[in-house]
């Protein structure tokens, strides 16, 4: 029987971490740090870490490698399961955040996308919730992130919004911005981003 190797596991949910003894170097700070303040009992959101190594092999190939779309898929699916929404779902839609996290901080240098997964499909639940002017300002607000970040416009499919958020967040760790910084505070180039969802 093969044994399973951990080290080819390159996303982890938050609950997955809590349990293992993953890195900074792995994982990145940002999620390190959340899976800190989960295991001293502390409330924190639900998410999951893509890990660095993606990142890194990602900016060499400039594709994901094959096995983070499963990882990926499953860690989605115990999102929804904990937080009781379904990404992509009109009526119940689940919302994420799509955030790097390198091991070391660097804040402002890298990119994020906020309220990833939205369609207009789903403006009706959103105005349900929160109002018309609400729903409107805040698919808005998403398009213009989401473009800014990726170049295009966001496609109507949830999923493939996700795959193109997780690559724009690893290129940014080639930014001109998050370039200086590290040769500022001399980070080593090579360490790559991890991605927080």
């Amino acid at each position: 029987m093969k044994k399973n190797n951990g080290n080819r596991q390159v996303a982890f949910t938050l609950s997955e971490a809590v349990g293992r003894d993953l890195t900074p170097e792995r994982i990145g700070g940002k999620a390190h740090g959340l899976v800190r303040m989960s295991r001293l009992g502390l409330a924190v959101p639900p998410a999951f870490f893509v890990t660095t190594g993606v990142s890194r092999a990602y900016l060499q190939t400039t594709e994901l490698p094959q096995r983070t779309h499963f990882h990926v898929g499953r860690c989605l699916e115990w999102l929804e399961r904990t937080t009781g929404k379904r990404f992509g779902d009109p009526s119940n839609p689940l919302l994420v955040s799509v955030r790097s996290g390198a091991s070391v901080s660097m804040p402002g240098m890298m990119d994020t996308i906020l309220n990833l997964g939205l369609t207009p499909a789903m403006l009706p639940a959103l105005a349900a919730f929160g109002g018309e002017q609400f729903a409107q300002k805040t698919y808005r607000r998403f398009v213009d992130g989401f473009r800014k970040v990726t170049g295009s416009e966001p496609p109507a499919d949830p999923r493939m919004q996700l795959q193109m958020a997780i690559e724009a967040v690893c290129f940014s760790w080639t930014n001109d911005r998050a370039i200086a910084y590290r040769k500022q505070n001399g980070i080593a180039e090579n360490l790559g981003t991890a991605v927080t969802v």
